[in-house]
């Protein structure tokens, strides 16, 4: 059984990334060509890591977007599993 630890959030991925390679939430922004407030939501999980996102993340060599992909199915599925036991 999957707990929350083997099922990291895709964003907390993303941060340990950028944080590893110097890159800010404002460059994060500015290379994706996005507000800040939409770089700081996909940071915080408030906007999935899926679909031109996901692409858009391989196009600056954050990843390959299938990554991306499952890593967010993934967590979704665990959550919506999580969510039905409660």
């Amino acid at each position: 059984m999957e707990t929350l630890r083997s099922v990291t959030p895709p964003w907390e991925t993303l941060r340990e990334l950028l944080l590893e390679r110097g890159i800010s939430v404002i460059a994060l922004a500015r290379a994706l060509e996005i507000p800040n407030l939409k770089a700081y939501g996909i940071c915080i999980g408030q906007i999935p890591i899926k679909g031109q996102l996901a692409h858009d993340l391989e196009k600056l060599g954050l990843g390959i977007a299938e990554f991306w992909e499952e890593r967010t199915k993934r967590y979704e599925d665990y959550m919506g599993r999580r969510k039905g036991e409660q």
